[in-house]
This record gives structure tokens, C-alpha cells and sequence, in this order.
């Protein structure tokens, strides 16, 4: 990664940066024998279930996920439990 100081080229960087720490999750999914693809978006909300379920305040979630406040967290945690509930109606109806 190249330093500058121009707003582009460093959200250029980031994208880059990020782009190859995905395909990096991915290999590491598929050497695991994971089905679903790894990503950093799938690590962030691992990350965030696993904490909620282990009773972590949700103030230290959003903290820790760079999030503006505690609200934008709650929306997050809350579209988990949603995904949990549809996942095992699915379950129940097949």
C-alpha cells in the first residue's frame, strides 16, 4: 500500500487493501471445508452475534464494530435475531 495523503488514492488503497483481505478469508473458508463464503462482513457480524450472545454490553459492540452510536448497533443486532427466526421457521416448515 502506497501512503498519500489524497483522499482518493487512499479510499483506492482501502478497497484494495480490503478486496485482498476478502479473497484471503475466502481461501482460508474453503481450506476449513466452511460452505458459505468467509468475508470481512460475515467475520464483522460473527464477531458482533457471538459478542451479544455472550452478554457483551452493546455499547463495547459498537465501539468495537466503529459504529456512530449505539443505535446503528442496536439496528444491526436486532437483523440478526431476524435471520436466527427465519432460518428456523424455514427449518420447521420443510
Amino acid at each position: 500500500m502506497i501512503k498519500t495523503d489524497d483522499p482518493k488514492k487512499q479510499g483506492a488503497n482501502v478497497r484494495d487493501a480490503l478486496r485482498r483481505f476478502n479473497r484471503s478469508l475466502k481461501e482460508i473458508g474453503v481450506a476449513c471445508g466452511i460452505e458459505a463464503p468467509l468475508t470481512s462482513y460475515v467475520a464483522r457480524h460473527s464477531y458482533a452475534t457471538i459478542a451479544k450472545y455472550k452478554g457483551v454490553p452493546t455499547a463495547i459492540i459498537s465501539e468495537a464494530l466503529g459504529h456512530t452510536s449505539e443505535e446503528v448497533t442496536q439496528v444491526y443486532l436486532d437483523s440478526f435475531d431476524k435471520e436466527v427466526m427465519d432460518k428456523y421457521h424455514t427449518m420447521i416448515i420443510e
